[in-house]
């Protein structure tokens, strides 16, 4: 499974990073809702099934997190890194 997102870390708008699931935690919190699961909280529901893929994040360090349906300058000017990096993930899979 590939995920794209934005990743809020504080560096420069525009910097991408890849991890892996594994790379990243949260703080246990009390959910409300089920409608309120993260992505990592989502693979580890799926993990106590025994049917978690392998995952990985492709992040951009966004310029704002408004909403809007445009994206910055920054980010846009990256974007083709990012389709180059998911088609490079995606041709890398192996059962």
């Amino acid at each position: 499974m590939i995920v794209v997102d934005a990743i809020k870390t504080g560096a420069d708008p525009g910097t991408i990073f890849r991890l892996e699931d594994k790379d990243i935690s949260e703080p246990p919190r009390k959910l409300v809702s089920l409608h309120q699961l993260t992505l990592l909280e989502a693979l580890e529901m799926v993990d106590k099934l025994g049917r978690r893929p392998p995952a990985t994040i492709i992040g951009v360090e966004p310029k704002d997190v408004e909403m809007g349906t445009e994206l910055s300058p920054e980010i846009e000017s990256v974007m083709p890194k990012v389709v180059d990096l998911v088609l490079e993930e995606a041709c890398c899979v192996r059962d």
